[in-house]
C-alpha cells in the first residue's frame, strides 16, 4: 500500500519543468484526480484479494450451512429431541416409582394382612379380623351370632391364609350361603348409635309411635325399617347385654 501511494507521488514530480510551463492548472488537477482513482481502485482490488480467497466471503457467511443444509438448526433440533427423551424418561421413572412405592404400602403396610412383609405368621392381622367381627353385635339380633362369627373367620382364612398358602379351600359355597342366611335374619345396617337413638325414642314415643321415631333417628331409618326392628327388639330384648338397663 506504501509502495503504491510513493509510486504516485514520484509520477507526479517525474514531470519536467518545461511540460508543467506548457499544461494548465486545470490539467494538472484532472491528471491528479484521475491517478488518484486508478490507485484507490487498484488498493480496492488488491485488499479484496486478500479477504475473498477462491470465493471464501466472510460476510453474512453460515459456516454451519453446507450444500444447502443447515447442520446448526439440525444439532439444535437433535439436542431438543434428546432432552425431551431424557424428561419423559425422568417422568416415567417417577411415575415407576410412586407406583411402585403404593403398591409396597398397600401389599406390607395392609390393616388387612399386615404380617406379609413382617416376618409374622402370613395371614390377616388380629386387629382386622377383630373389627369383622365386631359387626356381630347383640342389637342387630343375628340368630345365631356365634356361628356367624366362626363362619366370619373361616371365610377370612380361606380368602387370605388359604389364597398365600396354596392350601384346600376351607370356606365352601354351602358355608357362603349359610352366612349369609344368617345375615339377612339379622340387621347388619343397623349402628350402634340409631340403636342409642331408638332406645330413647321408646322413652319419649309409644312404641308403635313409627313415624315420630323414625324422625328421632334422624330419618336415618324409615318407618317401615323402624317397625320391623322394634318387631324383633321386644323378643329378643332380653339377649341384649344392657337387658337390665334398657327395661
Amino acid at each position: 500500500m506504501k509502495d503504491i501511494m510513493n509510486y504516485g507521488a514520484d509520477s507526479i514530480f517525474e514531470i519536467g519543468t518545461d511540460e508543467m510551463e506548457n499544461l494548465d492548472i486545470e490539467e494538472m488537477i484532472r491528471k491528479g484526480e484521475e491517478d488518484a482513482k486508478n490507485l484507490a481502485d487498484e488498493a480496492e482490488k488488491k485488499m479484496k484479494e486478500k479477504f475473498d480467497m477462491i470465493n471464501f466471503e466472510f460476510n453474512n457467511c453460515n459456516l454451519y450451512e453446507f450444500e444447502d443444509v443447515d447442520y446448526l438448526k439440525e444439532k439444535r433440533k437433535d439436542q431438543e429431541e434428546l432432552i425431551k427423551r431424557n424428561v419423559i424418561a425422568m417422568l416415567d421413572a417417577e411415575a415407576a416409582e410412586t407406583t411402585r412405592r403404593k403398591v409396597k404400602k398397600n401389599l406390607a403396610e395392609s390393616n388387612l394382612c399386615p404380617k406379609i412383609y413382617g416376618n409374622g405368621n402370613i395371614g390377616i392381622s388380629d386387629e382386622a379380623k377383630k373389627k369383622r367381627l365386631a359387626r356381630v353385635t347383640d342389637f342387630r339380633f343375628f340368630p345365631d351370632p356365634n356361628r356367624l362369627k366362626e363362619l366370619i373367620e373361616l371365610e377370612l382364612e380361606s380368602k387370605y391364609n388359604g389364597y398365600i398358602q396354596e392350601r384346600d379351600e376351607i370356606f365352601t359355597p354351602e358355608m357362603q350361603v349359610e352366612k349369609d342366611l344368617i345375615e339377612s335374619c339379622g340387621f347388619p345396617n343397623w349402628e350402634r348409635r340409631e340403636f342409642q337413638k331408638f332406645i330413647q325414642a321408646l322413652e319419649n314415643f309409644a312404641v308403635d309411635d313409627y313415624l315420630n321415631i323414625s324422625k328421632h333417628l334422624d330419618g336415618t331409618k324409615s318407618p317401615e325399617e323402624v317397625a320391623k326392628y322394634a318387631q324383633v327388639f321386644f323378643q329378643k330384648m332380653n339377649t341384649l347385654n344392657d337387658y337390665e338397663k334398657i327395661q
